[in-house]
């Protein structure tokens, strides 16, 4: 295939990608690797198993075992709701609801940090990172 001489002399036509092509495509594939090896940032691993919030207790058990602590409470929040309709409109009923709140530390070891998990009704909300381990 041959190009014609005048597209090559008015540099219509190049053969090789310009700067800003090139940068573009290695900050994509930067990305794509980068996205392919990333977990999210409320991720907990255990071995090759990974804890995510929204996960149940017992998931949390079978992936990581049992944890090193634990404690358990309940808070009474206040739960408003708003009823619409012939007898009740716009009445606000408050009420306190039991939220049961579970929290369990994991000791990975001198070279992980501790983590804590904390449940509320059962479900994962939250991970937080402690001290290393011993």
């Amino acid at each position: 295939m041959s190009i014609p001489s005048d597209l090559v002399k008015n540099r219509r036509l190049s053969l090789t990608p310009s700067r800003t092509e090139d940068m573009k495509n290695k900050l994509l594939l930067a990305l794509i690797l980068l996205s392919l090896g990333a977990q999210p940032v409320w991720a907990l691993r255990c071995g090759q198993l990974l804890v995510l919030e929204g996960d149940y207790k017992i998931q949390v058990l079978q992936k990581c075992g049992e944890p090193t602590y634990q404690e358990s409470r309940v808070e009474y929040r206040s739960f408003s709701w708003y009823g619409y309709g012939p007898n009740q409109p716009g009445l606000a009923l408050g009420n306190l609801v039991p939220v049961y709140i579970d929290e369990w530390i994991y000791n990975f070891g001198p070279h992980r940090f501790m983590q804590l998990l904390t449940f509320e009704n059962g479900r994962l909300v939250r991970i937080k990172d402690l001290d290393y381990g011993n």
